[in-house]
């Protein structure tokens, strides 16, 4: 009887696996972050705290149904703060007063950050989810390691919404790869079942849709193509790591990205273009022998290929990302010795 049960339940998952990209419906459908329903509007941590209580009841419903609201409140709040962010930007502020053209350059330093301090309080106003609480550090940082995602998921099994469930599984491990429970299940699906299309990720951002593809393309050695989603991924990527970076200068609490795989390896035979790129890598990777090869093997051909020391100079936005984050991290390793000799 339980074996012709599960078999029973394996043919039903197996059948509406062949609609869930048409069937699945997530927190942020119609989700429209200028037209929030105001009866929804709480703090984020009250939220969540309900959907975790629920969970713990095992009131499977109503975790769902608060653990939802307040991914879609998390994702309201970094849409406001965006939008405020990109539309106060400094280029985007002119200096009001004829005074300040002829004013030191401090001065007009201060008064462009004032005219922004006043442009993000009066963009503020108009988006309610800047006015609510702001949650706890614990709060944000259960956001953006994804564990909601987890709870969701067992939510969604206790009440055989398998879709849905897989769906949180799979937006979860994007996160956490190294989940052992997670994993275990995942692989279990993968093994009873073709999930092939049916692993969504709810928090994909656009940088890795266009990565994904360059990679895809790459490997089919459509190398053109490649270049091109590639360089589209990379300028989505420091567009998203700007905004981060304006976030934590005021605005909301964001951890700032890190990868060492900035730059891929380009197997062109354009090397004018490749070698500044292999450069590039290896400002974050300095131990990564294939890339290093690769700059040995450009720098054998320079002559062929018309380099120049120029050639090996690594890219304008490379650099710059660099040069901050190594300063980023070395404020903080000084700010942390200097806390603890303070302590001591």
């Amino acid at each position: 009887m339980v074996a012709n049960l599960q078999r029973v339940k394996g043919i039903i998952f197996s059948i509406s696996l062949c609609f869930i990209a048409t069937v699945v419906v997530a927190q942020y459908d119609n989700y429209n972050f200028r037209h929030f329903p105001q009866e929804e509007l709480m703090p984020i941590e009250s939220a969540y705290a309900q959907g975790l209580d629920n969970y713990a009841s095992e009131n499977w419903s109503d975790c769902i149904k608060f653990i939802e609201l307040s991914l879609r409140l998390h994702r309201l709040l970094k849409d406001s703060v965006t939008y405020c962010i990109r539309n106060c930007n400094a280029s985007h502020v002119q200096l009001q007063e004829p005074v300040m053209a002829s004013s030191t350059g401090d001065m007009q330093i201060f008064w462009r950050i004032l005219m922004r301090a006043s442009c993000l309080k009066k963009c503020r106003m108009h988006f309610p989810a800047l006015s609510l609480p702001y949650p706890r550090k614990e709060v944000m940082d259960d956001f953006d390691n994804r564990l909601p995602y987890r709870y969701m998921y067992f939510a969604y099994v206790q009440t055989d919404d398998l879709q849905k469930a897989l769906a949180s599984a799979h937006t979860y491990l994007q996160r956490n790869p190294e989940d052992p429970v997670m994993t275990r299940h995942m692989n279990q699906y993968k093994r009873e079942f073709d999930l092939e299309g049916a692993l969504i990720d709810h928090e994909e951002r656009p940088y890795e849709v266009s990565f994904l593809k360059a990679v895809t393309l790459f490997n089919s050695e459509d190398f053109s193509s490649s270049i091109s989603h590639m360089e589209q991924a990379l300028s989505q990527y420091l567009q998203q790591y700007s905004l981060c970076q304006a976030m934590c200068h005021g605005a909301c609490d964001a951890d700032l990205p890190q990868t060492k795989d900035l730059y891929p390896t380009l197997a062109v035979n354009d090397a004018r273009s490749a070698a500044p790129c292999a450069s590039s890598y290896v400002l974050f990777d300095p131990e990564d022998k294939v890339m290093r090869q690769n700059m040995l093997y450009y720098q054998s051909y320079r002559e062929q290929w018309g380099l120049d020391d120029h050639s090996f100079t690594p890219r304008v936005e490379a650099l710059r990302y660099y040069n901050h984050t190594t300063l980023l991290k070395q404020m903080l390793a000084f700010a942390e010795n200097y806390l603890q000799s303070e302590v001591g």
